[in-house]
């Protein structure tokens, strides 16, 4: 009897192990097949997700984005006296607007951005020494930009077009040169627009340009259309990465325009003295980096290369610039911050180089064709 109980106890225990080892199978079975259906599913709602995207962005989408930035700091008479502080107020108003068209074959992408801004510093006052006691404002610009482009495609296929590309940029507001301290003497320094004279081979001086409100000088070094840039070109779109797309166009065509007799006088911005237009024809190179690194925070990047080899710029010798010191440079990068719906925070940095407006105009500072600015912004945007 007690060897017929220890026998039944072994099966049981045997069929419990076998039970057991079933489950396990059986489990990891179920587990895997669940994942197989898993994979499934997260295609087919990833070719949905593909799909309802193409469809949205088939027809036109428009849109744009409006801020208005404000600051300003007051010091009473006692404050300012002890601790130096001056007061100051800053402006500036942005608009940026897309209309974007696409089909199955074409794309048509349009797009604009309006900057205007002033800062005044209760410190700084332009005399007029020429009528002492008289004094100019001191409202100074701060930003100032037209920037408008629209480009025209054909689709090979998702991620190569043949395009077609047009830029224009100027500026709303009159531009003046407050001078600069370049010799650190403590005296704000004229500047000396010449151009090589290849006749004589002495500089011919064409203008001499004083700090805004020295000795009454009112004269302004750039207004609406002086300069104008506007460059058509086909070339070649390609979407290299997510966020990133690459233009190149062995052909554009650039036209510098000096509406203003005053300045084309002198040959401003690099047409010939008394030509209100140049042109120009060479490659074209433009990338475009736009990527979302957080839930509120994006950064967009744009890079442009303009190399002119039909015309090229004159040096100080009279001699052509070098080709590759003959390139124009223009790169944007913005990172934008959404605090929430309406305020925002954005650090704008741009380096710009061109050799028209240094060569073959020259002045105190010398031949530096680098120029750069950043700004940081917080203020009230709206969004539609």
């Amino acid at each position: 009897m007690r060897k017929i109980f220890l026998i039944a106890l072994l099966f049981a225990f045997a069929g419990f192990g076998l039970s057991a080892q079933d489950s396990e199978i059986q489990l990891k079975k179920d587990i895997k097949d669940l994942e197989t259906q898993a994979g499934t599913i997260t295609k087919e709602v990833n070719a949905k997700k593909a799909q309802l995207e193409a469809l949205m962005t088939q027809g036109w989408r428009t849109g744009g984005l409006s801020t208005i930035l404000v600051s300003n700091v007051t010091y009473n008479d006692t404050w300012k006296e002890v601790s130096g502080n001056n007061n100051n107020i800053n402006i500036e108003g942005n608009l940026n607007l897309f209309g974007n068209y696409a089909d199955e074959d074409w794309i048509w992408e349009n797009g604009a951005r309006f900057t205007l801004g002033y800062n005044k510093n209760g410190g700084v006052t332009f005399a007029d020494g020429s009528n002492p006691g008289e004094t100019f404002s001191n409202w100074l610009k701060g930003a100032d930009e037209i920037n408008l482009y629209s480009k025209f495609g054909y689709k090979f296929s998702e991620t190569v077009r043949l395009s077609l590309l047009a830029n224009f940029r100027s500026q709303f507001a009159k531009g003046f040169y407050y001078g600069v301290d370049g010799n650190g003497d403590g005296v704000l320094d004229a500047q000396y627009i010449t151009r090589a004279n290849c006749e004589t081979g002495v500089a011919d001086t064409l203008k001499t340009i004083v700090p805004y409100g020295s000795g009454g000088n009112t004269d302004y070094i750039s207004r609406f259309m002086a300069p104008g840039y506007l460059e058509i070109g086909p070339g070649i779109d390609w979407a290299a990465a997510p966020g990133l797309t690459i233009f190149f166009s062995p052909a554009t065509w650039k036209l510098t325009i000096v509406n203003d007799d005053a300045l084309n006088s002198y040959g401003a911005f690099g047409v010939d003295i008394g030509e209100k237009t140049r042109s120009e024809v060479g490659a074209k190179l433009m990338a475009g980096y736009n990527r979302k690194l957080m839930s509120n925070l994006t950064v967009t990047s744009t890079l442009e290369a303009f190399a002119n080899y039909t015309d090229p710029s004159k040096d100080q010798n009279c001699e052509d610039v070098d080709f590759m010191k003959n390139i124009d440079v223009l790169w944007n990068t913005v990172f934008g911050l959404t605090v929430n719906k309406y305020i925002t925070a954005s650090l704008d940095f741009s380096v710009k180089r061109d050799v028209d407006q240094t060569f073959p105009l020259f002045n105190v500072v010398g031949d530096n064709h680098w120029q750069t600015s950043n700004l940081i912004k917080v203020g009230f945007a709206y969004q539609f």
